[in-house]
């Protein structure tokens, strides 16, 4: 797909520190859907500052390159984050700018009708450039997550893990991220949560501020239903360098698996994920009935091969862009309650909720022996997806949070 890159189009300035992309992780997953949607009304300027390792411009889609006016990748040293310019500032927004301000002054100055900042860790580059001289007549930051709010839970949750220090560590950091998201609210014309229930959250601690809901969004695709004889074949998928997402995982090995054993399941489980931690891939590879899948190039054969999609998530924020992937490949999901947050999806009717090891058994017990309530699921959920997590309406809200006119 290619804009033409019409002279009359409005230009809008895309800063992200992910490689957008359409599968993967799922921040990449996000900022590739707004640029595709931003792309087919707007001359777009994707500026990429990186310093994760794991950041390859070769994973953004060809096509979405080409709809791009100008793709700018700058990759700055790993762990270059250099120090504090105030004791208020988060650990989360601190760059290593002797290596950034070269990169940036390497770019001309520019002003732009549009800039659409993809997370609050990119709210302090936007600011340098600002003082390098770029413009834009309207500011649109999508926070994706209350990072903020992230951060708490993960004390909350992983406190005797962390010990006392970390966590003291760990809620000084929430509150500067709090402090940190007030002041980009403050310098927003508007601000964009993936949920209602996050809508709802920030508006009540930003009156005067507009707050909308963009929503996390899936590719549509064509897709048969499982094949429900053998094993019963479970799958999570998750990026393996995100905590919660590892807490998740040690909750399979050390409370699911248990269970299912002692339930007397014939079971196969997948474990699919970027970049785990050697300790986290051996203690799966030793866990009964188990097997670590890292850094699949597509996750599509790995979804078609599964019969129920497991999402045991504990803490964290956001909405979760794997629930919305897994509906859209027609798999049944059996998912905690914060697992699901955010996400408009009815326990019984798209997904199913369970919060313990014993719950998720029961739910994987009913699935296995009726076949029925699995199809259910599976064509409810796609439905959802649907109907709600589309890129069409992906783009129609971002229009009106840029303010912008529908194409014609």
């Amino acid at each position: 797909m290619t804009t033409g890159h019409r002279a009359d189009r409005p230009s809008c300035l895309v800063l992200t520190q992910s490689v957008p992309a359409f599968t993967g992780h799922g921040a990449s997953m996000r900022i590739g859907a707004a640029v595709q949607a931003l792309t087919r009304w707007a001359r777009v300027h994707l500026l990429i500052v990186t310093e994760l390792p794991r950041a390859d411009l070769s994973l953004m889609p060809s096509d979405l390159t080409q709809a791009c006016e100008k793709v700018t990748f700058v990759q700055l040293p790993p762990l270059g984050r250099g120090r504090r310019r105030s004791w208020k500032e988060p650990d989360e927004l601190v760059w290593g700018w002797d290596d950034l301000w070269p990169a940036l002054r390497a770019e001309s100055a520019r002003g732009y009708d549009h800039l659409h900042v993809f997370r609050l860790r990119l709210m302090p580059v936007w600011e340098g450039l600002r003082r390098l001289g770029w413009s834009a007549s309207r500011l649109v930051l999508d926070l994706d997550d209350i990072e903020s709010r992230a951060v708490w839970r993960g004390v909350l949750v992983g406190h005797r893990r962390l010990g006392v220090r970390t966590s003291g560590a760990q809620a000084i950091e929430a509150a500067r991220l709090r402090l940190a998201e007030n002041r980009a609210a403050r310098l927003a014309d508007v601000v964009l949560a993936c949920s209602q229930l996050d809508r709802d959250e920030l508006a009540r601690r930003w009156p005067g501020s507009r707050v909308e809901v963009v929503p996390n969004v899936v590719p549509l695709r064509e897709t048969s239903a499982a094949d429900l004889t053998g094993p019963l074949r479970l799958l999570f998928v998750g990026s393996l360098f995100y905590q919660p997402n590892v807490d998740a995982v040690m909750w399979i090995v050390d409370k699911l698996v248990p269970a299912l054993t002692q339930a007397g399941l014939d079971y196969q489980l997948t474990v699919a994920g970027r970049s785990p931690p050697a300790e986290l891939a051996a203690l799966v590879q030793k866990a009964p009935g188990c097997e670590l899948l890292a850094d699949a190039p597509d996750l599509a054969p790995v979804y078609e091969a599964c019969q129920v999609v497991l999402c045991p998530i504990q803490s964290g924020g956001g909405t979760r862009i794997k629930v919305l992937e897994a509906l859209s490949f027609a798999r049944p999901v059996v998912s905690t309650r914060i697992g699901a947050e955010g996400l408009t999806l009815r326990h019984e009717v798209d997904v199913l909720y369970a919060e313990s090891a014993d719950e998720f058994v029961r739910q994987l017990q009913r699935l296995r022996s009726d076949h029925a309530l699995a199809g259910r699921l599976a064509h409810q959920g796609l439905a959802r997806v649907r109907d709600e997590y589309s890129l069409e309406a992906l783009q129609v809200r971002l229009m009106r949070a840029h303010g912008a006119a529908q194409p014609a």
